[in-house]
């Protein structure tokens, strides 16, 4: 059983037939739906005139979200006054209510989505002007973000309490994403779709960022903190393009507050240079590495819930 379709809640709605055809387009505000393959790729595109673009990568579903496109971020981004472009995951109208997150990979039907997704998010990014882009997703979102960080080079990317690991703490939900995206039914025999999972980011980034990546992280997310960031963190330590901002929400993975969230948006979007504008965000160079890290490893594990 698949989502179904309804943009019925939209008002400015294109039809692409095909990538070219988008990418040969002139773009209006409103949603942009790209025939690919047998798939569609739904995207939003909210062009406030700022010259700052946020691209919305969407954290797990809600069980209540049946059908798509899903397409988030209009609320918070009017707040802060900049442009908009959310990204559907097209994988998502392959599963039910079951299937919450996909990480925006791909499936057996278009393939790898970075490589097709990419040059589409660029195009819509250069028509409304972006001069600083910021790439963002909590959680299953963030991990998208960090993903898609490769084709945007001196980007910014914000992740909020992200994954950084498919294979680390806590268990996610690979094998729904396999048996969807890729029909893979039995979980003995599960090659089949596994060449689509990066599993751990910081192996793409051995060398260097090729972007400034921001994480923000909840204290209280105990598993996030000790299995996602921290590792992360310990693996590119040495890199002068990561930050960090730490504090405490409240216990689990739970949702940032809107005005903490906002506060930092408007910050990132800020007139001056990228690094100034993170480092006023409250953002720091690898706080988490050395002794840091296991100063906060140490202090998550005092913590009991």
């Amino acid at each position: 059983m698949s989502r179904e379709r309804d943009l019925s809640k939209w008002e400015s709605q294109f039809k692409y037939s095909s990538q070219q055809h988008f990418l040969s387009s002139e773009l209006q505000s409103g949603v942009h739906s790209i025939q690919v393959g047998p798939q569609i790729i739904d995207m939003f595109v909210e062009n406030r005139g700022s010259p700052v673009t946020l691209v919305n990568f969407n954290a797990a579903a809600p069980q209540s979200a049946t059908t798509v496109p899903i397409l988030l971020g209009r609320s918070f981004t009017k707040d802060t006054g900049i442009n908009l472009i959310a990204v559907a995951d097209p994988t998502m109208a392959m599963g039910d209510k079951d299937l919450t997150v996909s990480w925006y990979l791909g499936n057996r039907q278009i393939g790898k989505l970075p490589p097709i997704l990419a040059p589409l998010i660029q195009y819509a990014l250069n028509s409304i002007n972006t001069k600083r882009t910021i790439l963002f997703g909590a959680s299953g979102g963030g991990y998208a973000a960090v993903l898609y960080g490769q084709y945007f080079p001196e980007s910014l990317v914000l992740g909020i309490n992200p994954r950084l690991d498919l294979n680390a703490r806590p268990v996610a939900a690979i094998d729904r994403y396999l048996a969807a995206a890729h029909h893979v039914t039995d979980p003995e025999i599960q090659e089949e779709g596994r060449d689509f999972l990066p599993g751990k980011l910081s192996s793409l980034y051995k060398k260097s960022l090729p972007f400034d990546l921001c994480i923000y992280q909840n204290l209280g997310d105990k598993n996030f903190l000790n299995h996602q960031l921290i590792p992360l963190a310990t693996d590119l330590a040495d890199d002068p393009r990561l930050f960090t901002k730490v504090e405490w929400i409240r216990p689990g993975h739970v949702v940032i507050p809107g005005a903490r969230l906002r506060h930092i948006i408007n910050h990132l979007a800020a007139d001056a240079p990228q690094k100034d504008v993170i480092l006023d965000a409250g953002f720091t160079p690898t706080v988490l590495n050395s002794k840091d890290a296991k100063a906060a490893h140490s202090y998550s594990r005092l913590k009991t819930w």
